[in-house]
């Protein structure tokens, strides 16, 4: 989860910090949390 970043989620979310991520991990979340609910509509595995 989030924990793994050095910068707590709430103080960016505050403005008080800025962002460890990247826009490229979030795209990668996106990608997973899509092929996520694929699975889980499909009732199979889908492949990443």
């Amino acid at each position: 989860g989030y924990a793994a970043y050095g910068v707590p989620v709430g103080a960016v979310l505050r403005g008080e910090a800025a962002p460890d991520w990247s826009g490229d991990d979030g795209e990668r979340a996106l990608y997973l949390s899509d092929k996520a609910r694929e699975s889980l509509h499909s009732q199979r595995d889908v492949l990443l």
